[in-house]
Parts: C-alpha cells; structure tokens; sequence
C-alpha cells in the first residue's frame, strides 16, 4: 500500500495509531495522534519512539515484551504512569493533567520487529469508575451511619419504654386494686375516675409496647418459634381477647368458620400479634356495620383477611399506612389513642413470616387487609 493511502486510511480511524519499524522509528503516524498530542506528522515520522517520548517508560517497556514474545499486548493508562504522554487542557473536567488510555500493541512482522500501536481515550470511563467508587464509598458511609443512628434509636427507645413501663405497670396495679378491693366504698363519679385513669394507662402500656415491638424488629432481636395450632384454634383465641373491646352494638365482630382446619406450624404469637393489630384498628375506625374475620386456603397460600364497613382509606394513603408512625389526619383519628405503629409492626412480622400484608380500600366504605403466607412456610403442602 502507498504511504498516502496507509496516512489516508488510518487518518479515518477514531482512536490514534501509528507505528513503528525494528529500530523503534515511527513510520505511520495518524491524525488523531498529531491532534491530541500536538506533534506534526513531519516532525514525527522517521524518528525514534525514545527520542520523541523519553519519559514514556511504560510504553516502551511494553514495545519491549512485545518484540519478545511476538504475543500481542494491552496496556491501559492509571493516573500518571505514562503510556504515550498527552496533556489534557488545563483545567479539564475530570480533574487529570494526562489523558487515561487504553494501548493495544500488536507485532505486525515477527521478523522485522514492527509493531502498530493504537491508543484510546478512556478519560472518561476512568472518570465515571472512579465517580462510581466515591458514590459506593459515601454510599457504605451513609449506610453504616444510618444503621448506627438506627441501632441507637432502637437502644433508647428499649431503655425509655422500659423505664416509662414501670410506673404504668404500677398504676395499672393500684387501679386495680381499688376497683376489685371494697368497691362499695367508692362513689359512682370515683369509680369512673378510676376506669378512666386505668383505662388510659392501658392505651399508654399498648403504645410503648408498640416502642418495644419496633426496637427489637429493627435491632434483629425478633427470634421465630414453630408453634402447632389450627386456624379455627387461633380464631377461639383471638375472639376471647378482642371480644371486650368491640363495646360498640353497632358493630358486629365476626370469626367466620374455617374450613380447612389443618395443623398450621408457624410463630403463633406474631400471627396473632398480626390479626389482633389489623382487628383492634377495625373496630376503631368502624361506626357501625361488621368487622369480619375469614382464613382460606389457595392454590400457594393460606391467606388471613380482616374486612370492614368503617370509614376507608384514601388512594392517596394506601402507600404510607405502612409507615412508622404514620396517622392519617381525620376527625376520626382525632379520637382514637395510638402511635401509628400498629400496621407498620404487622407488615413487619408478617414479613418475618415469609407472607405479605395488602390493603385495600374504598373511602367511605370500608377495607380489606389480607394476610398472606405461603404453605411451606406453614408445613403445609
């Protein structure tokens, strides 16, 4: 090939190029390479590698291996350790005084000893490497301090829930007292006072009990126990504990008959944390109509549901329900005592269960939470 048609084909190249004869002289020397390193073809061409780049240790030492092994060879620039030296314009975005490259180095004739060369610009994959590595850094930073303001917030939260528990406990008690000791001798307006001040001392109990449940899901202290138990046990129970609690006539709490009454091997304890959660909620926001309670079986799952006719929940809040601490702002809510902890636990729990808890709602009609745990993590098949 002519020497214009070698300069005219390899000028068309992207990246740079040339090449070098036995004695290391350069013989073909593209356009990119004359632009990016700002030496002319005419200055180039005819003279050793070494002379024009004695700095360029690393290159050569490459040239070097290559000749010796006849074996082709990449090389890729870090930082400063030279491959072909060009400067990048002062001040350049990525914070580099030299262009990172990439150089393929290739033996064109064993015998001869020519090599070509070809050299890229991998600034800015070198840039963007570089940029992930600091984003992963501060990334890990931020997450390790995340998980130590979590695990402080947990620490406090125990020590303050545990201290706050012990006068209530001591309330409740003296309450207690009062009322089951000589209640004759108490007026009417003192017996009130008293169911008032117990029943509020209660509702305080239930919400650092709420503090309890959060710290120790986030801390990992939540250990699973396989308890043995059947659906229909697990309604009887929970309908002698809420049964009190659903005080209102209007309102109709219902445990529909279970069906498949096989032996279920799960946690027992979270299962009813969670279905005496989603229930005691209903029956708060629930004025009047039912507040029903079904277990069935399907094809992957045993799926629990609460379902009631109370007031609903909008579009727009069936995302954060699940929050921590998170109350919708109504009359309504306005009323009802509560952390706003009670669906983020039970989201919690059921995941700690292998299931998944839903919500589904129709404002100014009611809602649907569905439990749902896969058969083999309740020994089912």
């Amino acid at each position: 090939m002519a020497e214009n048609d070698v300069f005219q084909t390899t000028d068309a190249l992207p990246y740079g190029f040339f090449q070098l004869d036995a004695e290391d002289r350069i013989t073909v020397w593209n356009r990119w390479v004359e632009d990016k390193s700002g030496r002319k073809r005419g200055e180039v061409i005819g003279r050793p590698l070494r002379e024009i780049y004695p700095e360029a240790v690393k290159l050569h030492h490459s040239i070097a291996e290559v000749r010796k092994t006849a074996q082709p060879l990449l090389r890729s620039q870090m930082l400063h350790q030279y491959i072909l030296p060009i400067p990048l314009p002062s001040g350049h975005l990525s914070g580099f005084e030299w262009m990172q490259q990439e150089c393929h180095l290739v033996p064109l004739d064993v015998q001869g000893g020519s090599i070509a060369i070809s050299v890229r610009d991998v600034t800015p994959i070198v840039v963007g490497r570089n940029r992930l590595l600091t984003l992963q850094k501060e990334w890990k930073l931020a997450k390790n301090t995340a998980i130590r303001n979590t695990q402080r917030k947990t620490e406090f939260l125990n020590v303050m829930s545990h201290e706050i528990r012990t006068p209530l406990n001591a309330i409740h008690m003296f309450c207690t007292i009062l009322l089951s000791e000589e209640p004759e001798k108490l007026s009417e307006e003192q017996l009130a006072d008293i169911r008032g001040i117990q029943q509020a001392t209660q509702d305080l109990t239930n919400q650092v009990n709420d503090l309890l449940d959060v710290g120790k899901i986030e801390a990992g202290k939540v250990t699973l126990r396989t308890d043995e138990f059947t659906a229909a046990e697990l309604f009887e129970s929970l309908n002698r504990m809420l049964h009190p609690l659903a005080n209102n006539s209007k309102v109709a709490l219902v445990f529909e008959p279970v069906k498949e009454n096989e032996v279920i091997r799960t946690d027992q304890n979270k299962l009813s944390h969670i279905l005496r959660n989603l229930i005691t909620n209903a029956l708060k926001f629930t004025k009047e109509g039912f507040v029903r309670v079904s277990s069935h079986r399907t094809i992957e799952s045993v799926v629990w549901r609460v379902t009631d006719t109370g007031i609903g929940i909008a579009p727009e809040n069936l995302n954060e329900i699940f929050e921590d601490f998170y109350q919708i702002e109504n009359e309504v809510q306005k009323g009802v005592a509560g952390t706003g902890l009670g669906l983020s636990i039970s989201k919690k729990l059921t995941a700690l269960l292998g299931g998944t808890l839903n919500a589904e709602s129709v404002q100014g009609k009611g809602s649907v939470f569905s439990v749902s745990i896969p058969l083999e993590r309740l020994g089912l098949k």
